[in-house]
């Protein structure tokens, strides 16, 4: 009597997997799970990334023997849980020392995180210089560039980036005056945003003293005072935070090895970056 109660047992529960089996077919053909896509991981998000390297990958053909510095990171600056990438060029000026023309681009993944869009740059002006997001620039009441000022508007939900940047000119007597500046970052509507919210040049002129200048982003002049809280000052009444960034290097001699997208060490890197990248209120 109890081997056959415990058939009968082993029996019904054979027949309640069976069914259970082919319910999840049924509902579920394709057996994959169904991860709605804002829900999807960061290393799903990161490989589609690693994946669209050939649309980001440095062009260093375009930049061969000029010891250019090539630095990249992933972010969500919008805060939709659509990753950017950001990649940084800095290209040294010849002659001149700690002086770089800097290339920067933005990319966006898509609404499906299926693939990188390559996002329109918005700027002051088509000859506004870049700004360097990820090196360390003096002068700019600014300590690194692994950390910025954050500024978030409550009613749109943009948030505004703002970095330190610093550009040379060289002038027709030989001198080089040095600009000095504060650069807001926004990506807004599937667009990078790129504001100059005010500059401080040192004018140098050949035979003359060195002249200390301070605008605001439409070119009147401001004070010492003014420029150093200019940021405050522009997104006065949004909420101000801090932000770390995880900026990632690599070298021009070794491309092909470290921005390879079947590497362990190079899908780590990219979410490391994005690990690194936090918004502290």
């Amino acid at each position: 009597m109890k081997n056959r109660i415990l058939a009968l047992i082993f029996a019904l529960l054979l027949i309640l997997t069976v069914f259970c089996g082919c319910k999840k077919v049924e509902n579920n053909p394709a057996g994959a799970v169904n991860v709605p896509n804002s829900e999807k991981p960061v290393d799903a998000k990161v490989q589609v990334i690693a994946d669209s390297i050939n649309i980001w990958k440095f062009d260093k053909t375009a930049y061969e023997g000029t010891q250019a510095l090539y630095d990249y990171c992933v972010t969500d600056l919008d805060q939709n849980g659509q990753f950017e990438l950001i990649t940084v060029v800095n290209v040294p000026k010849v002659g001149v020392v700690n002086a770089y023309d800097t290339v920067v681009k933005y990319y966006e993944l898509n609404k499906d995180f299926s693939a990188l869009l390559t996002l329109e740059r918005v700027a002051d002006s088509e000859s506004q210089p870049q700004p360097d997001l990820c090196t360390i620039v003096e002068n700019v009441n600014a300590k690194d560039t692994d950390t910025c000022a954050c500024f978030k508007d409550e009613e749109t939900g943009r948030y505004y980036y703002v970095f330190a940047d610093k550009s040379v000119d060289f002038n027709e007597d030989g001198t080089k005056s040095e600009h000095y500046s504060k650069v807001a970052i926004s990506i807004f509507e599937g667009k990078a945003y790129e504001e100059t919210l005010a500059t401080y040049s040192i004018l140098r002129e050949k035979g003359k003293d060195a002249l200390e200048v301070y605008t605001d982003g439409e070119g009147n002049e401001i004070t010492l005072e003014e420029f150093e809280g200019i940021e405050d000052t522009r997104f006065e009444g949004l909420k101000k935070m801090k932000v770390t960034f995880g900026w990632q290097g690599c070298s021009e001699s070794n491309f092909d090895k470290e921005l390879n997208p079947a590497s362990n060490i190079f899908i780590k890197k990219l979410s490391d970056s994005f690990y690194d990248f936090k918004i502290n209120e």
